[in-house]
């Protein structure tokens, strides 16, 4: 079984991981939720007007309330507001497997930012939560989001043949996976980063 403790704040030498509040509204409009460009590769939806990104933030917050909810800002330091999110999904108690996921706004990207939250985040999730698996995956043509699944330690293991919708065209998701074990191994790797 997991041993959940919910959205917990992480920090980084660059970032703070935290819960989102109702007031990142206009941050996460500016940023990311209504960039198309960033909404390409993803199943969910582009936040067209600020209204949805209110919506959008009150489903959150509402749901930190349970303990398997794993949902965080992230929030460079010298940018003191969110700029993208990072999350985990798919939590099987008994599988004791996790999938991870991730979105930064344009200006973000190519930074790091993403592998060094994911990282941290993987922590939380192989240390305290118990988890043994963390998956992760993208639409085929999101070359970015593979290379930084890779550099995250993960190993590509293979191609859905079944076909998703994803912004009007039919995609297969290409599939990755590390093990807590494969996790610590590269924990030397780490250090400048946690």
């Amino acid at each position: 079984m997991l041993d959940h403790c919910g959205t917990v704040e992480l920090k980084t030498r660059r970032l703070l991981l935290r819960r989102f509040a109702e007031s990142d509204a206009p941050a996460v409009f500016a940023n990311w939720g209504a960039d198309d460009e960033v909404y390409r590769f993803m199943t969910s939806k582009v936040m067209k007007t600020p209204p949805e990104v209110g919506e959008f933030l009150r489903g959150r917050v509402e749901r930190y309330k349970k303990k398997d909810f794993y949902y965080w800002a992230v929030v460079p330091y010298d940018a003191g507001e969110p700029v993208g999110m990072v999350s985990f999904t798919e939590l099987a108690p008994w599988q004791r497997t996790a999938n991870l996921a991730y979105a930064l706004g344009k200006k973000w990207w190519g930074l790091g930012y993403a592998k060094e939250a994911a990282e941290r985040a993987m922590g939380l999730m192989f240390g305290r939560v118990g988890v043994r698996t963390v998956t992760g995956s993208h639409f085929e043509g999101n070359v970015r989001s593979g290379r930084t699944l890779l550099s995250l330690g993960m190993r590509h293991v293979g191609r859905s043949r079944e076909r998703y919708e994803c912004n009007g065209a039919c995609l297969r998701c290409d599939d990755y996976e590390i093990t807590a074990e494969e996790y610590y191994a590269r924990a030397g790797t780490l250090e400048g980063i946690l």
